[in-house]
């Protein structure tokens, strides 16, 4: 499976992003970018392909993953 390159979109030279996604799915590619990434999970459950693991997560979990890492959700 490849590793899509992923650009998050930063206004100006901001340091931090903050999102908040109300979708049923979150973004269904394998994809890395050079920004850490903290998800927190208000509401639901799934599975997380990271790097070379498969992880499960569940509503109230805090995701930290790293810069260049490979994941899915």
């Amino acid at each position: 499976m490849k590793v899509l390159p992923f650009k998050i979109p930063k206004p100006g030279k901001e340091a931090l992003v903050y999102q908040e996604d109300h979708e049923l799915k979150f973004y269904d590619k394998l994809h890395e970018h050079e920004e850490i990434q903290i998800s927190y999970i208000a509401k639901g459950s799934g599975s997380l392909l990271l790097g070379d693991t498969i992880n499960e997560y569940h509503e109230g979990d805090i995701l930290v993953i790293g810069e260049h890492v490979p994941h899915v959700f």
